[in-house]
C-alpha cells in the first residue's frame, strides 16, 4: 500500500488538505519538483505534504492558490485546519 492509498481525505482537515494537494497537482499533471519550484521549497518537502507528515505553512497555500487559480482553497482548507473546525459542531443544540 502507497503512502498516497493512507491518506484518508475524510479523516481530518488536514488529511483533506494532504489529498487535495495531491490531486490538484495530479489534475494538472505536475511533478512533485514542478509544485517545489511554484511553493520555493524542496521535492520531498511536497511529498511530505501529500503524505501527512508536513504541513505547508501560509506562504506555500497563498503561491498554490495564486498559481492554480483556486479562489483561496487551500488557504481556507488551512484555517479551518488549524482552528480545528468541526462542521458537525451543531448537533449537540439538536435533540
Amino acid at each position: 500500500m502507497s503512502v498516497r492509498e493512507t491518506i484518508d481525505p475524510n479523516s481530518s482537515l488536514w488529511g483533506w488538505l494532504a489529498f487535495d494537494l495531491w490531486f490538484y497537482r495530479t489534475q494538472r499533471g505536475l511533478s512533485l519538483a514542478q509544485v517545489a519550484r511554484i511553493v520555493k521549497a524542496t521535492r520531498g518537502t511536497v511529498s511530505n505534504w501529500e503524505a501527512g507528515r508536513y504541513r505547508p505553512n501560509d506562504d506555500h497555500v497563498v503561491l498554490l492558490d495564486e498559481a492554480w487559480n483556486t479562489g483561496g482553497h487551500f488557504q481556507r482548507l488551512m484555517h479551518y485546519a488549524r482552528t480545528g473546525h468541526d462542521p458537525d459542531w451543531f448537533k449537540q443544540f439538536i435533540q
